[in-house]
């Protein structure tokens, strides 16, 4: 990977963020600066693999300045083209595969570390009621918040109001993310006098980490007029309810193992090739012990890929 000394290199670490159309992969680099502050520069090249092993985008940077914190491509690959129309290839069994590869000219020994990370997903949703719906105007506005469980402060604010379009009144939602929520699925549902879902609405919200309170619009999406059309099914003693759903990542699991060539015909004998039978064997997992189980499979794989040294298994919560 680099030849700089151990009291250089600090940490290593490829991150994945999406946004509305793209992936973006970006290779973090800290460094430990020495007193001369000495530029480190590198080649590197940043792959999605198929499930053989094989680049199916492939970029690479020669003569990389490595004197700042992030480096990457900010539209490393389209999302509806690829990720989600050609999932049998990008994302078979669910699964994204990526590749970095950082080397210089004068390297004596190569490291090739393997990784795998999965976001734990949590679920919960709300009823918001809305009385005296019909006496609302443009200037007003009704707040509510997702808290977490532990009923500490808010996860997620939201603001419904109405704005005008083409000469009608709809209702629009402004959600504020004050605790770096990276990304979110909502869905929001009309519900009847009996309680079911006749009418609803579905957004993806990315956030942007770096801002400490970010805010994001669910574009307009019910007519005022229409709900007090139906007001006896929609509309039960001029209340609306909302059924509020949303999904957003809480943890990380990541499993991490690396080995050491000094030898470089070594290393490259022992390309990833992620076999056929190796991606049965993850989408047969049990879900009694996801974790576990993960673990399993992930060192029988890995002792394909790396056969000297066992996986180890990092297991933190999110702090960003």
């Amino acid at each position: 990977m680099s030849s700089v000394s151990k009291k250089e290199r600090k940490t290593k670490v490829t991150s994945l963020s999406y946004a509305k159309k793209e992936l973006a992969v970006t290779h973090t680099k800290e460094l430990r600066q020495p007193t001369n502050r000495r530029r480190i520069e590198r080649d590197y090249e940043l792959s999605i693999l198929a499930t053989n092993g094989s680049p199916l985008i492939s970029r690479k940077v020669t003569k990389c300045l490595f004197n700042e914190y992030k480096h990457g491509f900010s539209d490393f690959v389209e999302r509806s083209e690829n990720l989600e129309n050609r999932k049998d290839e990008f994302l078979k069994n669910d699964t994204l595969t990526l590749r970095c590869r950082l080397w210089e000219s004068r390297m004596s020994q190569k490291i090739h570390s393997f990784c795998k990370t999965r976001p734990n997903i949590d679920r919960t949703h709300f009823l918001w009621t809305l009385d005296r719906f019909s006496s609302l105007t443009l200037q007003d506005e009704k707040v509510a918040s997702l808290r977490t469980a532990d009923e500490g402060s808010p996860l997620l604010e939201m603001k419904l109001f109405f704005v005008e379009l083409e000469e009608e009144e709809k209702i629009q939602i402004e959600i504020t993310n004050p605790h770096s929520v990276e990304c979110c699925k909502c869905r929001f549902s009309v519900l009847d006098i009996n309680g079911i879902s006749i009418e609803s609405f579905q957004d993806e919200l990315v956030f942007c980490s770096e801002d400490a309170i970010d805010k994001r619009q669910v574009p307009p999406f019910l007519s005022k007029r229409k709900l007090m059309e139906r007001k006896n099914q929609c509309l039960p003693n001029d209340t609306l309810s909302l059924k509020c759903e949303f999904s957003y990542y809480s943890e990380m699991e990541t499993y991490i193992s690396e080995n050491t060539f000094c030898n470089l015909d070594d290393f490259n004998s022992t390309e990833p090739q992620l076999s056929s039978a190796s991606a049965i064997d993850i989408s047969q997992k049990s879900t009694a012990n996801p974790l576990g189980d993960d673990l399993k499979i992930f060192n029988a794989l890995n002792q394909c890929i790396l056969p000297n040294k066992p996986g180890v298994l990092h297991r933190k919560p999110r702090t960003d």
